[in-house]
């Protein structure tokens, strides 16, 4: 799913939810951590706890970052690889792993994805998530979503019910829903959401403060573009 943005205020704003943030998983085939690994364990033990890894993606923008909002970021990447390797020890398949460890970055003010993602130009927040299955190729995506409390809940939806097969007359199923109709397809499944017309859905007080600086400056900006403008024509 997306995301990861600087919280500095002097950060240009950008459309919500849309800085990309990963979270991969896969295997240690070769046993290395087990028969390095110490304290007694026995290896048929530690190569199963080894067949698994995650890497984890909160964006690029460190630059732009204070020391407290880093720490805000560790935190919530600590917590969501250990949301997701809490699961992975307890058998969970990779897909929900992935599920539960970006929901906690969608929930996560701190990060641009879900609650508290940056505003696009007209005020409000549009998420993008996706989600692929590496086994059987299974994939499932929104895009430019409002009012979506998860996007990777939907991301993860929207696969499974492609995987399902055709639905009724030989009707393809989805694999990509974007705008209001994601949202629409949210709510008829009994997702999270929002209302159609609720603008303020995810919008957090600090990305609402950002989106009225940058707009007020954007506005200005173009109004004295479009004056010197109309003084060249006149000319």
């Amino acid at each position: 799913t997306e995301q990861g943005r600087s919280t500095d205020e002097d950060k240009p704003t950008e459309g919500g939810g849309r800085t990309p943030m990963v979270v991969c998983l896969g295997e240690e085939r070769n046993g290395s951590k087990a028969e390095t690994a110490s304290g007694g364990e026995k290896k048929a033990d530690l190569d199963r706890r080894a067949h698994w890894f995650i890497a984890l993606h909160g964006g690029a923008a460190q630059g732009y970052m204070s020391q407290r909002h880093v720490i805000q970021y560790q935190k919530s990447l600590s917590t969501a690889c250990s949301r997701a390797a809490v699961l992975l020890r307890n058998g969970s398949d990779a897909v929900e792993a992935v599920k539960e460890a970006i929901k906690v970055l969608e929930d996560d003010h701190c990060t641009n994805a879900g609650y508290g993602s940056n505003l696009n130009i007209d005020g409000f927040v549009e998420c993008d998530a996706s989600v692929m299955e590496g086994r059987l190729g299974g994939f499932g995506a929104v895009g430019a979503a409002p009012g979506i409390k998860n996007p990777i809940v939907a991301a993860v939806e929207i696969m499974k019910d492609a995987s399902s097969g055709l639905k009724e007359l030989g009707r393809v199923p989805p694999i990509f829903l974007v705008g209001e109709g994601a949202r629409a397809w949210c709510e008829r499944k009994g997702l999270e959401v929002g209302g159609k017309d609720e603008k303020h859905f995810h919008v957090s007080k600090e990305a609402l403060n950002r989106w009225k600086n940058y707009r007020g400056r954007l506005d200005e900006y173009m109004r004295i573009f479009r004056d010197e403008q109309k003084l060249r024509l006149e000319q």
